[in-house]
């Protein structure tokens, strides 16, 4: 299964990307997974854009191309603090290895709390290259990184 960063989806909306027939081959071939977060940026994307409803129709694409809406709920303690949402508990951990840029750091720690839950994530599907920061990382969790 693969997890899909936001700019997979958003290469989908963009027929005109160099990208798309490798993106719409690979999401059409189903098996593919969004974060909540993941909505929340497609829908901010949509707004940003204009679109109408922009909630609404989020949710219609991942409908449309049969991706898998994911949330995952937990805490962790942290000494001195209190508890923290565990995937945000988790992105702290990993901020400082990986140097990432915020989203994309959450949706690295969050490809890696899914495969930890049993969930069969076998890659993170991104066009974004700064990903390539946590390909090692996501290897030692038997998570391919596939850059589009």
């Amino acid at each position: 299964m693969n997890y899909l960063d936001t700019s997979i989806i958003i290469i989908l909306l963009d027929g005109s990307d160099y990208r798309f027939p490798t993106v719409n081959d690979t999401v059409v071939n189903g098996g593919n997974m969004v974060s909540d977060l993941g909505l929340v940026e497609l829908t901010s994307f949509l707004s940003r854009n204009n679109v109408e409803n922009p909630l609404a129709y989020a949710l219609h694409i991942i409908k449309k191309y049969k991706i898998n809406l994911l949330s995952t709920v937990g805490s962790s303690f942290i000494p001195g603090f209190g508890n923290i949402n565990a995937l945000f508990y988790n992105s702290l951990e990993l901020s400082g290895k990986l140097k990432l840029r915020t989203r994309d750091l959450i949706h690295v720690s969050y490809g890696i709390q899914l495969k930890a839950e049993d969930y069969e994530i076998n890659s993170l599907l991104t066009a974004d290259k700064e990903f390539i920061r946590s390909k090692e990382l996501l290897h030692e969790h038997k998570i391919n990184l596939r850059l589009i």
